[in-house]
Parts: structure tokens; sequence; C-alpha cells
């Protein structure tokens, strides 16, 4: 059966009522693919979402969220590595958290519990390929992945809901779009709202994410986590690599530093030139405001924790 056809001018003089953002700019109502690389923090980054929408915190210590109950089905970690994770992240949490280490009867089963959990508005799928072992016979088929994919994204628009499904990235660097990293069949990007890959360098605290979508900016912003696996937006956000070390090497001097003394102890900069290379970069950092001069001495603005 057809449906009805709108014209131009009906929708344009209709009040469709305002998208519903779980985090501010970055997560709205509907379907959304999260991927990355194994073992690399996705789910550490998760759990703190979750957490911050339960409590109506503010996630990565820079976008409001909005105060729901959350589902967290985490079908490849169980009690004790939960409560393991919980007790390192060291966040107040309440029980508008749910968690949940096996599912069966996936759509069947989600349909359900969110008709009796109304309050539950937000759901993490981690991963996407356990929620589906036994009804995928081929993860890259782009007919059944768009079916399946498909009958999540329903249930999002039904509920009003913010569904996040987890995936991996395929193994090494992308040298053209980030979305051809996603594993399995590009289906799975295709039907999905918004599309975020976490990515990150192993041994390394710093990360970026990148996102896209039908209701989102194309944006991309540089992370880090601390020793407890908290994700928060890179106070060095907008920096070079060279001005971010500059900054962090002036925060653990944690007084004046003269141009020569930075160029000697600063990576990148000991070849000839280095001295005139770094104190055209102490003045870019100086117009951005993030250092100040006092003489011959350059420190730190008050404030600037990079």
């Amino acid at each position: 059966m057809l449906g009805t056809a709108l014209t131009a001018s009906e929708i344009l003089t209709t009040d469709w009522g305002q998208i519903e953002w779980i985090v501010d700019g970055i997560i709205p109502e509907g379907l959304t693919i999260f991927a990355g690389q194994s073992k690399i923090g996705k789910s550490w980054f998760l759990l703190q979402l979750a957490i911050c929408v339960a409590m109506n915190r503010r996630f990565l210590k820079s976008f409001d969220t909005s105060k729901y109950e959350v589902l967290y089905i985490a079908l490849e970690d169980n009690e004790r590595r939960m409560k393991s994770r919980l007790q390192r992240l060291k966040l107040r949490v309440n029980d508008g958290l749910k968690i949940i280490h096996n599912w069966t009867d996936q759509w069947h089963a989600l349909d359900y519990f969110l008709e009796k959990n109304p309050n539950v508005k937000v759901v993490i799928i981690d991963t996407w390929g356990r929620f589906v072992t036994g009804i995928c016979k081929d993860g890259n088929d782009y007919a059944e992945t768009t079916a399946l994919a498909a009958s999540l994204h329903k249930l999002a628009r039904k509920h009003k809901a913010a569904i996040i499904a987890v995936t991996h990235t395929k193994k090494g660097t992308s040298t053209g779009d980030w979305l051809d990293d996603t594993m399995g069949s590009k289906a799975l990007v295709a039907v999905a709202d918004t599309i975020i890959k976490l990515s990150r360098d192993r041994n390394e605290a710093e990360g970026t994410l990148c996102l896209t979508g039908r209701d989102v900016e194309e944006k991309e912003f540089t992370l880090e986590r601390d020793d407890n696996w908290l994700w928060r937006v890179s106070d060095g956000q907008g920096l070079t690599q060279n001005q971010r070390r500059i900054i962090k090497r002036l925060k653990e001097t944690n007084v004046g530093s003269k141009v020569r003394d930075l160029q000697q102890n600063v990576a990148g900069f000991s070849a000839k030139g280095g001295a005139d290379r770094m104190e055209e970069e102490l003045l870019t950092l100086l117009r951005m405001g993030r250092v100040k001069r006092v003489g011959d001495l350059w420190s730190i603005q008050q404030g600037e924790t990079v």
C-alpha cells in the first residue's frame, strides 16, 4: 500500500517536533553505529557515556546530556569485569543504568523491554556481531545486513530511543573515507542515522573521535584518556602536535622557561633553526591565549591543562 504524499509546502508548514539529543551535538535518537579497533577503549568509552546519561552529567567533560535510563547489553563482558570497570572509573552511579550480559530473541525481546521500561531511551549493544549471532549468516551480505539493521532502526523510531550498536573496524589505516573502515557490509552504516569512529594508537593516551550522520554535523575531536580510562576532549584540541608538546613541557616545569630551554627539551626542535621555530610556535600560542610571556620567560596561561 502506498503512503500519503505530502507537498513541499505541507512539509515546511508542519511542526514535526525537535530532534531529541542524548548527547548534545553527538548522539541523537535513532540508530548509531559506533566503530573502532579491538581493545582500544570502546567499551570504557560507552560505559562512561551510559553513566553520564543516567546521571545527567557532562560527557567527555564537554557535552551536555539528557537524563534517561540506559540499558547496556554487554555481550563481550561478564559481571566480574563490569564491576572492576565501574570501580576503576570512580564515577557515581544510580539505578538508571541497567546492565545485562546475556540476551536472546534479539528484536522481540528488545521491543518488549522498551515497552515495559519506557524511561529507558538509550540502548547500547556491545557488540553488533554478538547480538546477531545465530541469525546473521553472512556479515558481508548487503541485503541481510540491511534487513537486520533496519529492524534496530525501526525499534529506535518506535520508542523514540537511541540505539548504539558497537562494531569493529578493519585492520590497518584507511587511505580514503573513514566510513569504509567499518567491518562487514556497507549496509550497516548506510542504514544508521549516526556513525561514530573511535581510533587510538596502541600505548597512546590520545585518540580521535570522528562522526557523521543525517542530523549531526561532520566533526572530529581529539580525545585523551587518563590512567583510569576516563575519556575527555583534549585540552590540546585545535593544536598541532608540536604546540601540544610545548604546552606539556611548560606545565611540567611549572615555572617560566626561556626559548632555548624549551628548544632543548621539546622533541622536534633540536635541528638547526629550532630556536627560531620554537619562538614562532610560542608567538602563535600567545595569540591563541594559551601561553603568556613575562620578559624572556614563557609559561602557560592559568587554567591550561594540556
